[in-house]
Formats: C-alpha cells, structure tokens, sequence
C-alpha cells in the first residue's frame, strides 16, 4: 500500500508540472476521497425515515420505482434530501444527525391497471407487469438545489394531462423558510444560476486556458494541458471547472485523452484546487466534487431503506 502510495504521489506531482506550469516551485498538499455512510434511513413515514412506492409488489421488482433520488449539501455541511412519497425535504447536519423537515408539494400518485382500474398495491391482480403508476397530483418533486449563498431550491412539475406534465414550479427557501415560487419552462431537473461565468479558449490542440469571470468583476485565469502531447490518434477531453466562493476555493479537472485506436482514457484523474487569488492549495485525487461542502454524496437505495455515502476529502500527503 505503501508503494502504491508512492507511485501515485509521484504521478500526481508529474502531472502537476505538466499540467500548469506556474507551480513547479510549490509546496502543495495532496488529497483523496474516502468513502463513508453518514445517514442510514428506513422506509416509512417518521422523521428520519423515507417514502418508497413501487410498481411491483415488491421493492426493486421492477423499473417504477419512487425513492429519494436527489440531495444538495450546503457550505455548511448539512445535507437536505427530499423526500418526495412523503412531500418533505429532510434536513441532517454533517454527521447525518435529523435536524428537521420542509414541507413541499409532490408525489400523491396513485396504482392503477391499463384499463384505469385502481388496485390494490399490496395485492395487485392480474398480471402485475401490466400494473403502472398514474399521477392525479397537484404535483410531483423531481430535484433540490442550493445556490453558493446557502439557498434553498426545490423544483417540482405540475399539471399531469395524457401522461405529460404540462408546467414545472421553483420554490426559494432562505434559512429553511419558503420566500418565493414562480413557474418555469424546465421540465427535468432545476440548477439554480453561478454567480460566475466559464470561458473555454482553446490555444493550441493540447492546450486550452480557462477563464473564470465573477459577477464582481473580478477574474481568474489558468492554462491547462493533458498528461502528454496529443498524436492525432487522440482526442482532447476538456476537464470540469468548479468554484465555491465560500470555500475560497475553485477546482480544474486535469483534462484526460481518448486514444482512438485502443479507444480508452488515459491520465488520471486529478482535480487541481485553487484559492480565489489563484494560488494552488491542493491535489485531488478524482473528479472535482459538486456539492457546496467541497465534498461529494451520493445515494444508494437498498431493500430495507437508503443509505446517503460521502465522499469526504482527506489529505494523504503534506
């Protein structure tokens, strides 16, 4: 392990070199992910716990299945999950402890047969690949954002007409409290806009500079390059730009390259991580994360309930 260590911290400084030229003389630090379960919900209807519905008899049978499917981290740490069965958005702080819910409007859907016949869920007759979910509901939760002052966005379609929603709806909450809706044109999933703009120029075929333009005025500029020069065989990847102004910080993946005759990746993942003023803080081993924690979650559905994993920043060197 030891060794593999090594090897990956000398990697990572090679590329670095290559990568930006600028930081050839200093002293960084070197990070990874670890993988850890913070919050561990059952299915069901008190706080802490979550709403399921499926369209087999059993959970996972099938493809209709109705769980949380989004969450959205603040500067803070703390986690908002929606809980869209049981119209709420859960609040946990950052070591998964239940804090709270909001209150929204979703998911009130409803089993039927092909016929328009309703059934009974637990005990569906007929053929029950033939059952599905129909949704005679003023609305259906599909996504939460949080913006980088800490604000709450929760987006939900409304007005179901020949299986098609026909308008989506944006509530702002501020300090867990409702403020403003207003309907939108959007009809998947809702970002709410960066207070900063990414310009891409491409300089030459391996090397482009990316420019970050905050509404302040103020403006970041860095070159970026692959692992190696590029043959003509290869195909150019853009790597992901992240800023969190409340971190001090912006991320630039390290570009990768798509060999057109093995037709695989090359280049590790790196992220490089930034303070505001443009000098290098730190490594990453991975992608740049993308919730506002400077940390990255995701969501597991299980039998027995969800599970939410963080993928927590780690220093591994010095």
């Amino acid at each position: 392990m030891k060794i593999k260590t090594f090897l990956f911290i000398i990697i990572v400084f090679f590329s670095t070199k290559v990568f930006c030229d600028e930081i050839s003389n200093q002293s960084v630090i070197t990070e990874e992910y670890v993988a850890k379960v913070i919050i561990e919900g059952k299915w069901g209807t008190n706080a802490g716990e979550f709403g399921v519905q499926s369209g087999g008899t059993s959970i996972g049978e099938y493809d209709e299945v109705y769980a949380p499917n989004s969450l959205a981290v603040n500067t803070k740490g703390e986690i908002y999950i929606l809980d869209l069965i049981n119209n709420r958005i859960q609040k946990f702080d950052k070591k998964g402890k239940y804090l709270l819910s909001i209150p929204v409007d979703s998911w009130k859907g409803e089993f039927t047969s092909e016929a328009g016949i309703p059934v009974d869920q637990n005990n569906p007759e007929g053929d029950v690949r033939w059952v599905r979910l129909i949704h005679p509901c003023e609305s259906r939760g599909i996504n939460i954002a949080i913006d980088s002052e800490d604000n709450i966005y929760y987006y939900c379609v409304k007005g179901y007409r020949n299986y098609e929603w026909t308008k989506g709806e944006v509530w702002l909450f501020k300090n867990d409290r409702l403020v403003k809706k207003w309907e939108t044109n959007v009809m998947e999933r809702f970002e709410p806009p960066p207070d900063y703009e990414i310009e891409k120029q491409k300089i030459d075929k391996d090397k482009e500079k990316v420019i970050i333009k905050f509404k302040d005025g103020r403006r970041m500029e860095k070159e970026v390059k692959p692992h190696r020069k590029l043959r003509d065989t290869d195909i150019f990847s853009e790597g992901t730009t992240k800023v969190f102004k409340k971190r001090n910080e912006f991320m630039i993946g390290a570009p990768s390259i798509f060999n057109k005759i093995t037709k695989k990746w090359e280049g590790e993942e790196i992220t490089y991580v930034y303070d505001l003023d443009g000098n290098l803080k730190s490594i990453l081993k991975g992608t740049p994360p993308i919730h506002n924690d400077g940390n990255d979650y995701g969501i597991e559905i299980k039998p027995e309930g969800i599970q939410i994993i963080k993928l927590e920043r780690k220093v591994i060197k010095k």
